[in-house]
């Protein structure tokens, strides 16, 4: 795309921003704070998990919550709905802004197609801030957040923008354009570490908005079956001398599965007693899982490492596994990690974004650095060959977890920046000042 038709895009989007923020006014808050929370779709993700564990511990009695799924269910390959079904298992019903015109069959009105898209999510967004008369919009992830601020400028809704990353690892068409709008219209935005958060405020044209750093809190995960039968269909023999090293994470390049594979040659050729299960469903590129299933049979190990994709409950997962490894070479505050440590599993993790705020070194943890095979496999084998050391660590990140990564942690700060954020929309409006204690 050229320069011309790229500035125009600006200006199409600052005109939009200004014609839908006339277009509304201010309506008063309920006696509850009404929170709605907004997602393009249910994947297996960090995001939605947290998502999930907000949802699922809000105080009812000062907060109103619903979620609200841009895409309708069931549009997309079914990992993108694979979480669907645990939302409604624990009693939280998504709805969805119902169907989204498809695109254009010519590609010279792709653009077109997009805008007409874009406006239709907008208006079905608007639609439901009408019908429901939120306080505040919850915004997770970047498609959400693009028709979320647009959405919200009608009525002068304030908007909480979660993020991971100022620039996404498979960035929209325009992100540097859309990422700046969004930004600069959302009245705060979140994130889950200060390593993100530094990253955040570099990236963001002045005035800044706040950038406020909420840690993730995840329940335990809950086991819906016996061990030996999650064994059996994952096919790892049922010999409980047999140590399960495991890594549970999306199934794409920066979480490092190529550099865990080297890692996990070098292991069992020194620790025959041993299997590595790497659990994950594919992101952006459907193809990576292929690659990573051609690398196993090249190294010949496709009998003693398994790759899979487990529909279910992943505390089945979780209680098969003896270690834990987390290999990203990128990543902010990984939810399998807080997960681990919620089982107290001994762990060996790399020192990425917020990975060293929340494990320390011999400590709670094996932190290795990224992209370094051999202190990956040499950590894992020293936890192998020292039962006692890996014991020790793991009761220490259970204890991390408990002080700081409970749902109760995290959803009491997220309802505390809702709060004043409802409070404030109350005001005549004005450029909402910085959170107390955001920066």
């Amino acid at each position: 795309m050229g320069w011309p038709a790229v500035s125009g895009a600006i200006r199409t989007l600052e005109r939009t921003a200004r014609t839908v923020a006339r277009l509304g006014g201010e309506t008063s808050m309920s006696a509850r704070v009404r929170v709605l929370s907004v997602i393009d779709d249910l994947g297996f993700g960090g995001d939605e998990n947290r998502l999930l564990s907000f949802a699922t511990t809000i105080d009812r009695e000062r907060f109103e919550h619903r979620v609200v799924t841009i895409q309708p269910p069931h549009s997309w390959p079914s990992e993108s709905w694979a979480m669907h079904q645990h939302y409604n298992a624990a009693g939280v019903r998504p709805s969805s802004l119902g169907g989204v015109p498809g695109p254009p069959a010519i590609a010279a009105l792709h653009i077109v197609g997009a805008a007409r898209r874009l406006l239709h999510k907008v208006n079905g967004l608007r639609r439901v801030l009408r019908e429901w008369r939120a306080d505040v919009i919850d915004a997770h992830l970047e498609p959400a957040a693009l028709v979320s601020v647009l959405a919200a400028a009608a009525s002068r809704t304030p908007t909480a923008v979660t993020l991971y990353s100022p620039v996404p690892l498979t960035p929209p068409p325009l992100w540097p354009v859309v990422g700046h709008l969004v930004m600069g219209m959302a009245s705060v935005i979140v994130t889950d570490s200060e390593a993100r958060r530094q990253d955040i405020r570099r990236w963001m044209r002045r005035p800044q908005r706040p950038v406020l750093v909420v840690p993730n809190g995840i329940l335990p995960p809950q086991t819906a079956r016996p061990a030996d039968e999650t064994r059996a269909q994952l096919g790892i023999p049922r010999d409980p001398g047999i140590r399960v090293i495991g890594q549970v994470a999306a199934l794409a390049p920066h979480k490092g599965y190529m550099d865990l594979l080297e890692a996990a040659r070098l292991v069992l050729a020194l620790a025959p007693s041993t299997m590595f299960l790497l659990v994950g469903f594919p992101k952006a590129d459907v193809t990576y899982r292929q690659r990573l299933e051609r690398s196993i049979r090249d190294l010949g190990l496709a009998n003693r490492i398994r790759l899979v994709s487990y529909p279910g409950p992943i505390g089945d997962v979780w209680k098969v596994i003896d270690i834990q490894v987390h290999a990203s070479t990128y990543d902010s505050l990984p939810n399998a990690l807080i997960e681990g440590m919620a089982l107290a599993k001994p762990i060996v993790a790399t020192t990425v974004g917020g990975v060293p705020d929340m494990l320390k070194h011999l400590e709670s943890a094996l932190l290795v650095p990224p992209h370094d095979p051999g202190a990956i496999a040499g950590a894992l084998l020293r936890l192998v060959g020292d039962p006692a050391l890996a014991a020790r660590l793991g009761v220490a990140a259970h204890r991390r977890y408990r002080a700081g990564y409970q749902p109760p942690v995290m959803t009491r700060a997220l309802e505390g920046c809702f709060a004043e954020l409802a409070t404030r929309r109350q005001r005549k409006p004005r450029e909402l000042a910085e959170l107390r204690g955001s920066i």
